[in-house]
């Protein structure tokens, strides 16, 4: 299934609860090239196991409550911005990529303005953000392999990284952090998960100020 928004003029407005982009054991994909989508409750992408869903937004805005890249199936989210016109996604309570054991997310921040209450790269499964430009604003954590088997990579590359709170690279899974363009424009504090076993992986910028390790 592949949905179409803002492929003629006026771009159109979509306003739905809840959506699946590949529900069961197929696919869906969404190409976003203006207009707005508002999300009461959730907006998955790969929600079972065999499933995949992907996302291009590459200009207009995107509002949901929650938004899942990976549940138990295979999500990406890609993010640009053809200028003049933004993008803009807000999500105000979690964005959670690679969320269940199984799942495997991919968000592409290349472009744009993202917006969450927290961000779990690896939540219970496999996660992987790319943040190449555009900027990422969380107002409360960033967490990296939240939970024991999980699996979650930051690759900094360019933009703006702002987190109101903290920044934790393995929590109970493994998490990396590789940062090669910036730098963030807000403190960032690594603080390593409960056990020793956990695998965390830092890589920063000789010629950037160093984090705050705890």
């Amino acid at each position: 299934m592949t949905l179409e928004l803002g492929v003629a003029a006026p771009a159109g407005d979509l306003r739905v609860n809840t959506m699946y982009l590949g529900a069961t054991t197929g696919g869906g994909l969404m190409n976003q090239t203006n207009g707005a989508v508002n999300i009461t409750d959730y907006l998955y992408l790969g929600f079972e196991a065999g499933s995949g869903g992907t996302y291009n937004l590459t200009a207009g805005t995107l509002t949901s409550n929650n938004l899942v890249v990976g549940e138990f199936g295979r999500g990406t989210f890609d993010q640009s911005e053809n200028t003049p016109i933004p993008t803009t996604v807000t999500i105000t309570n979690d964005l959670a990529v690679g969320a269940n054991a199984g799942g495997q997310g991919h968000y592409y921040l290349r472009g744009g303005d993202l917006f969450t209450n927290y961000t779990f790269v690896g939540h219970s499964g496999e996660g992987q953000f790319d943040h190449d430009g555009g900027q990422h604003t969380v107002t409360n954590a960033l967490v990296l392999g939240y939970a024991a088997g999980s699996w979650g990579s930051y690759n900094f590359n360019g933009g703006t990284l702002n987190i109101g709170g903290n920044m934790t690279v393995g929590d109970a899974g493994e998490g990396d952090f590789d940062q090669s363009g910036g730098p963030p424009t807000s403190r960032i504090i690594f603080m390593w998960g409960p056990k020793p076993a956990v695998k965390v992986t830092i890589t920063w910028m000789a010629a950037l100020s160093p984090p705050t390790i705890w």
